[in-house]
């Protein structure tokens, strides 16, 4: 018997290391919320709020001193970032979740949102370009340049979650270059936030994003130019050091490893106290 607890104990503390593990490359997370325009009156209302300021510490190599910007100056290497959105007022046309109803009626014909880079100026903009059905990006302060839709279009709706991850390569000499991988979950329970267990409805990827990219924060942000509200969710954003690191802590579910760590400890701490 206690060959076998030692083994179950050994197991469960190699997988609460191995979600440790995986947190290693975190470099800064900032804080989520739900963002919301309010009344329309004239032009584009928007609302937005820095989720995160760069702790020039925290990014090492990629923190230019000279310009204040990661990924500033004569700057270059990689970068990886995640967050996840879900707009709670506005709906697409008809490419939205099998067998799901529409839970708003509002159109996004004349709104934005989006996870975005802001260093000189605000750059690169990941969810919804202005008055876009589908999901996408754009470059710039409000939703209407650099546009680009992920390629099968994925209509943003009130019932899916999206979770984006993006590979920021900055470049010295030229222009820097980003790549998304866009993974869509529809229906989830109680609309809560994809875990590492669920498997999404669809992935999409965006690659050769050109621009300059440096930034000192991160903020959430959307807008409308109607009388409809724009309200959107986000999650925590986490920037990290490799591929795959920030999304795994985006998905990661703490708590049962926390428990885990916890209750291999306490097993190996009784055996070795029964085996002495």
């Amino acid at each position: 018997m206690s060959s076998k607890l030692l083994v179950f104990a050994s197991w469960m503390l190699a997988m609460a290391l191995t979600v440790s593990a995986a947190q290693a490359g975190i470099i800064q997370t900032g804080s989520g919320g739900t963002t919301d325009p309010g009344p329309w009156t004239s032009g584009v209302v928007t609302d937005s709020f820095t989720a995160m300021s760069v702790i020039p510490a925290n990014f090492g190599a990629l923190y230019d001193n000279g310009t204040g910007l990661v990924g500033g100056g004569a700057v270059s290497g990689d970068l990886y970032y995640a967050f996840t959105s879900r707009p709670l007022d506005r709906t697409g046309d008809t490419l939205l979740p099998a067998g799901s109803s529409p839970l708003t009626p509002h159109s996004p014909s004349s709104s934005f949102a989006a996870g975005q880079l802001v260093g000189t100026s605000p750059s690169l903009g990941i969810s919804q370009s202005y008055g876009h059905y589908g999901l996408g990006r754009y470059i710039g302060a409000d939703g209407t340049s650099g546009i680009s839709d992920f390629s099968t279009r994925i209509d943003l709706g009130a019932e899916r979650v999206q979770l984006f991850e993006v590979h920021i390569h900055f470049n010295a000499s030229a222009n820097d270059t980003a790549t998304i991988l866009m993974s869509v979950y529809d229906n989830l329970p109680g609309q809560r936030q994809p875990l590492a267990s669920d498997t999404p409805d669809y992935t999409r990827t965006m690659t050769g994003i050109s621009g300059d990219f440096a930034f000192d924060s991160f903020q959430y942000i959307s807008g409308t130019g109607n009388a409809n509200p724009a309200r959107w969710v986000f999650s925590d954003v986490v920037f990290a050091t490799a591929d795959g690191e920030a999304a795994a802590s985006i998905l990661a579910v703490p708590e049962p490893a926390s428990f885990g760590l916890l209750a291999a400890g306490g097993l190996l701490m009784g055996l070795r106290r029964r085996l002495a």
